[in-house]
């Protein structure tokens, strides 16, 4: 690969590798660091991976950069930090989620991330990957260096664990929800 290649390459999968990092190291600088150490290696080892799989090395390389990151700094509590978008400044009409709207969606947000967080780390990151990166089984497989029904599979058992675990949440909240109307003093 030589230098064209390689910014070409690279222009194509910098969000993509930047966005992973973010959500599994959740730090933007973190993140922007994990990045650049990705195509630092890229360029190392250009003319060892094979043309046409630099998609599939570049983001097995990310994801295994930010696990050892993670393993490091002992970072479990880190990564399970909700991470809402809120912008309390936001001028009613100005396209933005009104308050209660905006409640409702950092609830939601929270309450996936917590049932995420729940999952084995490798089923989470295939969901991550296929429906937050969009990436396919078998660019997943590729990556991962997994057969591709070994990924479909786990991406299958992932999606119904969280739906388990995303309902066992609102069950538990409609009931505190219950139990604090029934204390609110009336009159």
């Amino acid at each position: 690969m030589d230098a064209e290649d390689f910014q070409e390459v690279v222009r194509r999968s910098a969000d993509r590798v930047f966005s992973h990092a973010v959500y599994l190291l959740r730090s933007s600088e973190d993140a922007e660091d994990a990045t650049q150490e990705v195509f630092v290696r890229l360029w190392k080892h250009r003319n060892r991976i094979e043309r046409g799989h630099e998609a599939a090395w570049i983001m097995r390389t990310a994801h295994n950069l930010c696990l050892d990151l993670l393993r490091k700094r002992s970072a479990r509590a880190k990564r399970l930090r909700s991470w809402s978008h809120h912008d309390p400044g936001a001028a009613p009409g100005d396209g933005r989620p009104n308050p209660q709207q905006q409640y409702e969606l950092t609830r939601r947000q929270e309450s996936l991330h917590r049932a995420m967080a729940r999952l084995p780390e490798k089923i989470q990151s295939m969901l991550l990957l296929h429906y937050f990166h969009g990436m396919t089984y078998v660019s997943i497989a590729e990556m991962l260096g997994m057969h591709t029904g070994t990924v479909r599979v786990a991406v299958h058992r992932g999606k119904r664990m969280l739906r388990g675990y995303l309902a066992e949440e609102s069950e538990e909240r409609r009931h505190e929800d219950g139990m604090r109307c029934m204390q609110v003093p009336l009159g």
